[in-house]
C-alpha cells in the first residue's frame, strides 16, 4: 500500500511519483439519490409535477366510415338502399331498351 500511496497518492497528500496527481475527489458526499431527491429542502424548490397529457381518439370522416355516418345520421341506411334498389332498377330498364332497340328477344 506505501508503494501504491506513493504512486497515486492520497486525499490528504499528492503523489511523490507522479507530478501533480490526486487521488479524484467524489462528486457526491451522499450518494443516496432517492433519499435526497425526497428530502424536504429539495421537494421544497421544485416544480410542481405537471398534468398527464390527455388523449384524445382519431376523429373519423362520416364520408368513408358508414358507422360514424349511421350515428350522426341515421337515416342515411335507408337512403343508400334506396339508391342502391333505384340504381339497380334503372340498369335493367337500361338493358331492356338496348335489347328492344337491337331486336333480341329474352326467352
Amino acid at each position: 500500500f506505501e508503494k501504491l500511496d506513493a504512486l497515486y497518492g492520497t486525499w490528504r497528500k499528492k503523489s511523490t511519483l507522479k507530478k501533480d496527481y490526486g487521488l479524484p475527489r467524489p462528486k457526491m458526499i451522499q450518494t443516496d439519490l432517492s433519499r435526497l431527491i425526497n428530502s424536504d429542502e429539495i421537494q421544497k424548490v421544485i416544480r410542481p409535477i405537471k398534468p398527464k397529457a390527455k388523449h384524445f381518439s382519431q376523429k373519423k370522416n362520416p364520408l368513408k366510415n358508414l358507422n360514424v355516418m349511421l350515428r350522426l345520421n341515421p337515416y342515411t341506411k335507408s337512403f343508400r338502399r334506396n339508391q342502391l334498389l333505384l340504381e339497380r332498377r334503372r340498369r335493367k330498364e337500361k338493358a331492356e331498351l338496348l335489347e328492344k332497340k337491337r331486336g333480341l328477344k329474352k326467352d
